[in-house]
């Protein structure tokens, strides 16, 4: 049990317990965690996904400070207002697939009660309730494709795990956790899931591997990913042929590991 929740939009998870000394990764709106030793200003944490790191000690909170039914953020940033009126002054960002506690609706809008925030309130269309979110098959491949193409233009930042910044591996999580497969925050650790398959055998929704590296396959020959010499999320090919081929990452390609077979 994580008795313990994130409770700012997004919090940088740190190797060591100062600010700023290396960012290993990020924590969404209400992502659960395990407190594993509490520090003055950082406390070492467990993230659900098995990642440890260190969080500053404001940006977490007992679980039991919010109820309600999981809603999941479906939009690439949902903003959260003070009152049910997009009008309303702004409370905050909250990043695809952040989970919101929903205690009841107000027409057009979902209502949450927060630590940080108060009382928050979502427009409905930007948000799934957590029972419905899609389940990734070869039949819903075309729409886990369109949402991992709408990070195109998202800048890289090593660690990042939303619109704001992100890098390859995170890309990779976040977009398959929405489609209800878990997989692992890092490449050396995502390089184990699924099963290898042949480059020639390449499929939408496979993984590829270079060299410290993963993008995902968008068909049998194009890859998306969040590259930090490409300036960000970017689309790039096998085929030499095309204009955005990258021979560097062509030579240094490892495996292909395939994560959905029907």
């Amino acid at each position: 049990m994580m008795p313990y929740r994130i409770n700012i939009n997004l919090a940088d998870i740190w190797a060591k317990p100062e600010f700023n000394s290396e960012r290993v990764n990020q924590a969404l709106f209400n992502e659960p965690l395990e407190l594993l030793e509490k520090g003055q200003r950082y406390s070492l944490v467990e993230l659900a996904d098995g990642y440890k790191g260190y969080v500053g000690n404001e940006f977490f909170s007992e679980e039991r400070e919010q109820s309600g039914k999981d809603y999941v953020v479906s939009a690439t940033l949902a903003t959260a207002y003070t009152a049910p009126d997009k009008k309303a002054p702004v409370s905050t960002i909250l990043p695809f697939t952040s989970v919101i506690k929903v205690n009841k609706r107000h027409g057009g809008f979902i209502h949450s009660h927060t630590y940080r925030y108060g009382e928050i309130f979502l427009a409905d269309d930007d948000v799934i309730c957590f029972e419905q979110t899609p389940k990734l098959t070869r039949r819903t491949m075309p729409d886990f494709l369109e949402s991992v193409k709408r990070f195109i233009g998202v800048p890289y930042l090593w660690g990042g795990k939303s619109f704001f910044g992100i890098d390859c591996s995170g890309l990779v999580q976040l977009n398959f956790k929405f489609f209800g497969v878990n997989l692992p925050r890092d490449t050396k650790d995502q390089i184990k899931s699924g099963h290898g398959v042949r480059r020639d055998e390449l499929m939408p929704g496979d993984l590829i591997f270079f060299e410290r590296h993963v993008a995902l396959a968008i068909t049998d020959k194009d890859y998306i990913h969040s590259s930090l010499s490409r300036g960000g999320v970017y689309i790039n090919s096998l085929d030499l042929s095309k204009s955005n081929y990258l021979e560097e990452l062509d030579y240094g390609l490892k495996t292909v590991r395939r994560i959905i077979e029907d």
